[in-house]
């Protein structure tokens, strides 16, 4: 057998201290307050005033979406 995997890396002090941070509560404020920036930043990268729909899908979930609703 031949696994071909990435790694291992080297990792930036900053990153590794980011993974060793707690994780957030997903209903909690803090998260609704960084994914209200996330869409924001977003809406700001591809120039649109409109609502943006982020998907927690792989690409063939997005795919997947319209065809199933």
């Amino acid at each position: 057998m031949n696994l071909r995997i990435a790694g291992p890396v080297p990792l930036p002090p900053s990153v590794r201290q980011a993974g060793a941070r707690q994780m957030i509560n997903h209903r909690g404020d803090e998260f609704e307050q960084l994914f209200a920036q996330v869409r924001a930043d977003l809406r700001a990268d591809f120039q649109t005033e409109q609502e943006l729909l982020v998907l927690n899908a792989a690409g063939t979930g997005g795919l997947e979406s319209p065809l199933s609703n």
